[in-house]
């Protein structure tokens, strides 16, 4: 019998659970970690979309303006997400750069040794 799932604050000081919700069952899908630059949402998205039609549950940015306390949360948290995944994608600005934090998180998953790979924008394609 599934067990009632208890409110809880989460890292970021949110509640979540109603009470109305039973325990996740595990799923056999790999998991996908998108990174990049949240100020180009439309590329994370078109990853995102990408993963899922591959067939991965996908784990991308959603929050765009956050203060200091809640980007270091974030970082810690997208750490622990890419130690786990199973693929991290990387998605560049439109000028193919990579900023400070998404060079960062893509060095850190290239020294755990993960299926690193980079989204094309243009065609969709993940290389």
């Amino acid at each position: 019998m599934p067990t009632r799932i208890q409110r809880r604050r989460g890292p970021l000081g949110l509640v979540a659970g109603d009470g109305a919700h039973t325990e996740p069952i595990p799923a056999p899908w790999p998991t996908a970690v998108i990174c990049g630059s949240t100020r180009h949402m439309d590329r994370l998205r078109a990853a995102a979309e990408t993963c899922t039609l591959l067939g991965y549950a996908v784990h991308m940015p959603h929050l765009t303006v956050v203060d200091a306390e809640t980007v270091e949360v974030l970082a810690r948290m997208w750490r622990s997400l890419i130690a786990h995944a199973d693929l991290v994608v990387i998605v560049p600005k439109p000028d193919d750069s990579l900023g400070q934090a998404t060079a960062g998180e893509k060095a850190y998953a290239e020294e755990l040794g993960k299926d690193i790979r980079e989204f094309e924008a243009e065609t969709g394609l993940l290389l």
